[in-house]
C-alpha cells in the first residue's frame, strides 16, 4: 500500500517576528513539498495574519497566508490558489472547476 501525503500551511507561517517553537527553516519545507501535495489553510478563528492582527480571523484571510507561501514559491497568488483549492476538493471528495467565470 501506498501511503498519500498531503502537507497543510497556516496562518503562523505568514507572520513575522514570532519565534518558531520548533526551530527550522519553513520557508525551505514550503519550497520542497510538491505542488500536488500543499493544502493552506486559515486557522480560524485564531491566528489572523499579520494586517489583521488581533481580530477574529476569518477564512478569507487565508489569501494573505497564500500570497505568502506563492512569494517563498516564486509563483503568482492565484495559480497557487487554484492549485491548493484543487488539492483540496480532491482530498475531501468535493467538485473543483477551474472556469474563472463562477
Amino acid at each position: 500500500m501506498r501511503a498519500a501525503v498531503l502537507s497543510e500551511v497556516d496562518g503562523p507561517f505568514e507572520l513575522r517576528n514570532v519565534p518558531d517553537p520548533v526551530p527550522q527553516d519553513d520557508e525551505a519545507l514550503v519550497r520542497l513539498v510538491p505542488e500536488p501535495r500543499l493544502l493552506i489553510e486559515s486557522d480560524s478563528p485564531y491566528l489572523a495574519p499579520v494586517p489583521h492582527r488581533g481580530q477574529r480571523n476569518e477564512p478569507a484571510f487565508v489569501s494573505f497566508t497564500v500570497a505568502r507561501v506563492a512569494n517563498v514559491r516564486g509563483v503568482s497568488a492565484e495559480a497557487l490558489g487554484r492549485t491548493t483549492a484543487a488539492n483540496a476538493a480532491a482530498l475531501f471528495g468535493f467538485p473543483f472547476s477551474t472556469r474563472s467565470d463562477l
